[in-house]
This record gives C-alpha cells, structure tokens and sequence, in this order.
C-alpha cells in the first residue's frame, strides 16, 4: 500500500466501525448496515486505488522516456564516431620489411 494512504485508509476504517456501531444500537438490521458500509467504502477504496495506478502509469511512462533519451544519445554518439572512422584515411600499406641475413 502507498504510505501515503495510509492514514486515510485507518480514518475510513474508524468511520465505518464507528457508523457500524450506531446503526447497530440505533436497530438498522444487517444488511442496511452492510449496503451503506459498502457504498461509503467503495468509493474511497476505488479512488486510492485510481491514485495509485495513475502514479504507476506516471513513473513507467517517466522511466521509458529517460530510455528511451538514453538509447537516442547513445545511437547519435555511434554514428558520430562511425562518421569519423569512415571519414579517415587508411593507413598507409607499408612493404613487408626483407628478411635480413644473420651473417
């Protein structure tokens, strides 16, 4: 769970114990209790949980774009350095030096 969440998680909790309890002594029965439980709770819950997949989205699109940055650099610099290579000249052939006589 998101540390972030957290806190509104144990506050949503006390609520519901607490709305639980006086609809219990005020005699609602059980599932009136369990229908308006259910529909404060749901919302909160589905509304952390849009939270935290937006974040999720938010963070993979944030990492594949800084990638992808990488990948481009990295590829420019290649091709840099392989214009360079091909802009050289070669080096020059030099003649296989005559074997010289131990003599």
């Amino acid at each position: 769970m998101n540390p972030r969440f957290v806190w509104p998680a144990v506050v949503l909790v006390g609520v519901a114990m607490i709305v639980t309890a006086v609809m219990a002594i005020a005699g609602v029965d059980r599932e009136t209790i369990v229908v308006v439980i259910s529909l404060m709770v749901s919302p909160v819950l589905t509304a952390m949980l849009a939270i935290q997949v937006a974040e999720v989205r938010s963070t993979t699109n944030q990492v594949a774009h800084q990638t992808n940055g990488t990948n481009t650099r990295m590829m420019e610099i290649i091709e840099a350095q392989g214009r360079l290579l091909a802009a050289m000249s070669p080096a020059p052939a030099t003649a296989p030096a005559p074997p010289q006589d131990p003599a």
